[in-house]
């Protein structure tokens, strides 16, 4: 996908000058001016009011959705229609991967080679995060503790249930009690173990195990489980019946999904952005592998939406995205995946000056900057599992304590990609032109229906290569705002702007589009793989295609290359 960064930008910038002043120039003294709490850009939880505080104790926020406090057994968009979907001529178009490359950074704000090595007090976190990337898929999924990653009660396996002839809300029933039953048994081995008195209250191998969890000792021998109940341990016994009473609470036990499948996907995905996002970032001398945060966020899809609105790759809540770009009911530009980018470089770059780290400002991306700059002072550390460990605060929980270690597994799962989740591939990237509708010498708009015809008819790569442009605008058949931009076949960027400008006439435009149509590839003797890698039954019933295979035509680079 090419993009006009530039034009991009200056938009932005002039964007958010006109709001800087009306800020400047309001009535300061208005009886109702007040200060906004601050969020989170994908709508994590931040803010100082209590009225903020009782929204949160009642509702998620919007957090991505793996990082939810009980992620559901069943991924919501099983339900909902299939998402950013290629026409099937592009499904059958995808290139070879390659690692990333992160060298030739000297510059880029707060970059070293080792900046975002795997600190030894979160190397439990992280390595609890690639598995669910790498191990679990949608079908599956694990019963954890909430506040020690490193114990996992058990895997869950929904495979079964999927291939049953039921329907998918009967199927996602069916989960839903799997997940509580085996939580129930947890809670009441965990509320039977907290009362044992002697060792023969110690009953099998799934008991021994609990039992290691919540101990120093490796391994529950008979040895060891007898010395736990000697009169001379007495205070250990008691402290042990402690810990496994407070971990057998509701809260403590936690579902999470498996994403293996959706990261997969996401890495074909990215293949559409990656080079050009990493131009974005390199322009603006950010370290590149921030460009990986919407594995966390989104999995790469542009039609990620949360339920509290944020939107887009980036998942941008419309309080923070209005300063830098376009968000109305007919273009939302947080939906484009390189507008957002540049914005999100740039909100990045402003939590790191804050914050003068990039596990803060990364966790700030979810929990607000001055959420963590709270913490940095009641804490009295800018060192982040420091943060972790001692601060106290409601609104800072699991997510906001584990986005950072989801973004550094998601770093070393992308770059073990092939040994975790098999051949996957990139797809091809869009052959795609920003057109500035901002520029003065356009004297002509343009509405969806012509647009369309940009792209010969076919409405689905027109929308997938211009996703600000929302459904209500598509429907109305208004023309186009000139606040924004549209993007167009390569092939046809200098006939469109020749129309918009003036200088060529609607008969002209229609003929040369029917002389010059978009170039087609003759697939029909490629056959399709029957997966991208490991593909769950639930990605199969959202998906109407399997995965393409690697088709070669000269355009098998990496994306990621400069």
């Amino acid at each position: 996908m090419k993009k006009n960064i530039p034009s991009s930008s200056s938009r932005a910038f002039a964007r958010y000058t006109a709001q800087l002043l009306v800020a400047v120039l309001a009535p300061l003294a208005s009886a109702q001016a007040q200060i906004a709490p601050e969020f989170g850009a994908d709508g994590g939880p931040e803010g100082d009011a209590d009225t903020t505080l009782e929204m949160m104790e009642s509702e998620d926020f919007g957090l991505p959705a793996v990082l939810r406090e009980d992620e559901p057994a069943t991924d919501p968009s099983l339900f909902e229609e299939a998402g950013d979907i290629l026409p099937e001529r592009y499904l059958i178009r995808s290139v070879p991967w390659s690692a990333p490359d992160y060298s030739k950074q000297e510059g880029s704000l707060g970059w070293a080679k080792d900046t975002f090595n795997v600190p030894p007090e979160l190397a439990i976190r992280v390595r609890f995060w690639k598995d669910v990337y790498a191990k679990y898929t949608t079908d599956q999924g694990v019963l954890h503790d909430i506040e020690d990653l490193s114990v996992v009660y058990e895997d869950l396996d929904f495979t079964p249930i999927m291939r049953e002839k039921k329907t998918l809300a009967a199927k996602a029933r069916a989960r839903t009690s799997l997940v509580n039953a085996k939580r129930k048994e947890i809670r009441s081995r965990l509320e039977r173990l907290s009362n044992m008195r002697s060792a023969r209250d110690v009953k099998g191998e799934t008991d021994r195990r609990y039992l290691a969890y919540f101990t120093k000792d490796g391994a529950m021998t008979d040895q060891a489980i007898a010395r736990l109940f000697e009169k001379s341990n007495a205070k250990e016994l008691q402290a042990l019946r402690s810990r496994l009473k407070a971990a057998s609470t509701k809260r403590r036990v936690r579902f999470q999904l498996g994403q293996k499948d959706k990261f997969i996907l996401g890495i074909y995905y990215s293949g559409r952005y990656l080079r050009e996002m990493e131009k974005v970032f390199r322009s603006e001398k950010m370290p590149v592998e921030l460009t990986r945060l919407p594995f966390v966020e989104s999995s790469f899809n542009i039609q990620a939406r949360s339920r509290v609105g944020a939107s887009g790759v980036w998942q941008f809540m419309p309080r923070t995205a209005k300063p830098w770009m376009l968000v109305s009911s007919d273009v939302d530009e947080r939906n484009d995946p390189m507008t957002a980018t540049v914005s999100a470089a740039r909100l990045l770059k402003a939590n790191y000056d804050r914050l003068q780290t990039w596990p803060l400002a990364l966790t700030a991306y979810n929990h607000g900057a001055a959420g963590v700059a709270r913490a940095v002072r009641v804490t009295g550390s800018r060192d982040l599992p420091v943060i972790i460990e001692k601060y106290r605060n409601r609104r800072f929980g699991f997510a906001s304590s584990n986005f950072y270690a989801c973004f550094l597994a998601a770093l070393e799962v992308e770059k073990e990609a092939r040994a975790l989740l098999g051949d996957v591939k990139w797809s091809l990237e869009f052959d795609g032109v920003e057109v500035d509708l901002t520029k003065r010498d356009f004297k002509r708009t343009v509405n969806w229906n012509l647009l369309v015809s940009f792209y010969d008819g076919d409405s689905v790569l027109a929308e997938l290569q211009n996703p600000h442009l929302t459904s209500r605008l598509k429907k109305s058949g208004r023309e186009l705002p000139k606040k924004t931009f549209i993007r167009v076949p390569s092939s046809r960027a200098e006939i469109v702007s020749s129309y918009l400008s003036g200088k060529t006439s609607i008969e002209e435009l229609k003929r040369v589009l029917a002389l010059t149509p978009i170039p087609r590839s003759d697939l029909s003797n490629e056959s399709k793989s029957e997966k991208l890698g490991e593909v769950s039954e639930s990605m199969k019933a959202i998906l109407p295609f399997v995965a393409p295979v690697g088709a070669s035509d000269g355009k098998a680079n990496s994306p990621a290359a400069d």
